[in-house]
């Protein structure tokens, strides 16, 4: 996905599963990503663990609120950033 979306600078990225069929994508992801495993099974390479689909839309609703810090404006009144 992030090759699919041309993403040129460093992203955060978090991969969501409640399968075993998830468990190839939590080992392919890297040491700052962040892998979390939905549901109450227990042997998992998630590095995270959600108890269900509703804790899951929580956490996307609160990460939707975390916004870039403000672009700073030069002296003429342009943005930049």
């Amino acid at each position: 996905l992030i090759r699919w979306l041309d993403v040129k600078r460093p992203a955060l990225r978090i991969y969501i599963g409640d399968d075993r069929t998830d468990e190839d994508a939590f080992r392919a992801m890297g040491r700052d990503d962040i892998t979390i495993l939905v549901g109450k099974r227990r042997d998992s390479f998630a590095r995270s663990r959600l108890p269900d689909v509703a804790a899951v839309w929580k956490l996307l609703s609160a990460l939707l609120t975390i916004s870039a810090p403000p672009r700073s404006k030069n002296r003429r009144g342009h943005v930049s950033g």
